[in-house]
């Protein structure tokens, strides 16, 4: 678990991060893009003189269809135009930013922002490939999966050491309570303080055992006085019985 959360902090870090590159790109082709009509040849010369850190630029209408798309998608994504993902994009009419992952067919996946523009129904699309966050959290996995089995050995040694010693005062009180005779009721189980619980139970017990020692007690008393009264009545009875047979 330890693990699994640690690569879901990771990866949700590196998305994060990826995804405030690509706002901010999107931010200075949305400023470069503010002042002229989203028509191909207004677009291309806008952004012309903007710094694009991304080939993967796009501007689609909530058609979803390709306004304009990088020159150099013309050869390296040709079919980029009618990728599924981007054109359900548009066509959601997103009313802020919204990230996604693309597969493409030549680029693999690629992470895109799809944001609209101040012209309604118009949606600047930009993307930037992912290969440095998989290789990341691929070796992030690769480095985890070697510790993993001594983790989990060295936590289950870890665990039944503690449980055994969680367990040795209630072994302790069964090994005595195994001792304990009905005539030898004297030994009482042991009280451990620290054992907030076990000590109720324990102090429950030896309340028990007090009671039985009692009653045995009480028991055996009555047994010594009726053997007593009833001494000399036998002795009494057994004299008559042998002058009875000495003289029918």
């Amino acid at each position: 678990m330890f693990a699994a959360m640690c690569y879901a902090v990771l990866s949700s870090n590196l998305y994060r991060h990826h995804d405030d590159e690509l706002a901010h790109q999107a931010g200075d082709l949305i400023r470069a893009l503010s002042t002229v009509e989203l028509e191909p040849t207004e677009i291309r010369t806008a952004l012309l003189g903007t710094p694009i850190g991304s080939r993967f630029v796009m501007v689609r209408n909530s058609r979803g269809e390709l306004l304009y798309r990088d020159p150099g998608l013309a050869t390296s994504e040709p079919n980029i135009g009618q990728q599924e993902a981007l054109v359900h994009a548009a066509l959601a009419e997103p009313q802020g930013a919204t990230f996604f992952t693309v597969n493409l067919e030549r680029s693999a996946e690629v992470r895109f922002i799809c944001i609209p523009l101040r012209q309604t129904g118009h949606y600047l699309q930009v993307g930037d490939p992912l290969g440095d966050v998989r290789t990341i959290l691929r070796a992030t996995v690769v480095a985890c999966l070697p510790i993993l089995p001594g983790v989990l050995l060295f936590s289950g040694f870890g665990g039944w050491i503690i449980v055994r010693r969680a367990l040795a005062p209630v072994r302790t009180v069964t090994e005595t309570l195994q001792h304990i005779q009905a005539t030898d009721l004297s030994r009482r189980v042991e009280v451990h303080p620290t054992d907030a619980d076990l000590g109720v139970l324990v102090n429950t017990l030896n309340a028990l055992l007090d009671r039985l020692q009692r009653s045995f007690e009480s028991l055996r008393q009555f047994a010594g006085d009726v053997s007593h009264q009833l001494q000399t009545p036998l002795t009494i009875l057994k004299g008559e019985l042998d002058s009875a047979l000495q003289h029918p």
